[in-house]
């Protein structure tokens, strides 16, 4: 089966577009009190006026445990800078598992971990991924495929191609509380209610796939 449309443009479109155009506001975003919030606009948005929108969290292929997007972790080592991504259960081929938002010396790429096909049987295969990469110019390396779909799996590949450790990943960042949130400049909302006041950014300047004009938080707008 072919890749989902909104799990494939989050991963491919999105997340790149958005990374190569504001690396400095991305990095910063997913790695703040209010990355939860940010990831979630995103995706949401991502999925507006497809036939088939996603949810973010579900059941990972095997039915064994649940796969979500949500911010793994961030390691910093020397010029190289790495972000972690999960995401929602990657069940077609060239449906990514994890990113990875990379700095080296400054210059983003984004890492994808991907299902593949099982060249034998036509089917996603049960066991390998594959790992490639994109840059802002276009370009993009294949790293060959890999035994894994999990996460020790992909950094293990990654940690190779970057030369960093990427120990100690998973518990990196500080936990996501209402209160950090709260002091990044957000607000609490009852009942999902949207935030009083104008929304300052101005269109054209919203994430990639996203055609309205709305915050992702109820702070002011930084977009």
């Amino acid at each position: 089966m072919s890749a989902r449309q909104h799990h494939f443009s989050f991963a491919k479109k999105v997340i790149p577009a958005e990374t190569f155009r504001a690396p400095d506001r991305m990095f910063a975003e997913l790695t703040g009190p209010q990355r939860e919030a940010f990831l979630f606009f995103l995706w949401t948005e991502s999925g507006k006026g497809l036939a088939e929108a996603l949810p973010h969290v579900g059941l990972a292929p095997g039915g064994l445990e649940m796969a979500k997007l949500d911010v793994v972790g961030h390691v910093k080592s020397g010029d190289v800078e790495v972000v972690v991504v999960s995401m929602p259960p990657a069940l077609n081929a060239n449906e990514a598992m994890f990113l990875a938002l990379v700095r080296r010396a400054g210059a983003p790429s984004v890492f994808f971990y991907e299902r593949c096909a099982d060249l034998g049987t036509g089917q996603v295969h049960a066991n390998e991924a594959v790992l490639a990469e994109t840059r802002p110019d276009g370009s993009r390396s294949n790293y060959g495929f890999h035994e894994g779909l999990d996460l020790q799996a992909f950094k293990t590949q990654l940690e190779k191609i970057l030369g960093v450790s990427l120990a100690g990943l998973e518990s990196s960042l500080e936990p996501v509380t209402a209160a950090a949130f709260v002091a990044a400049g957000g607000r609490a909302r009852a009942g999902g209610g949207r935030r009083s006041g104008a929304c300052r950014r101005r269109r054209g300047r919203s994430p990639a796939g996203c055609s309205r004009c709305c915050c992702w938080c109820a702070s002011p707008c930084r977009w």
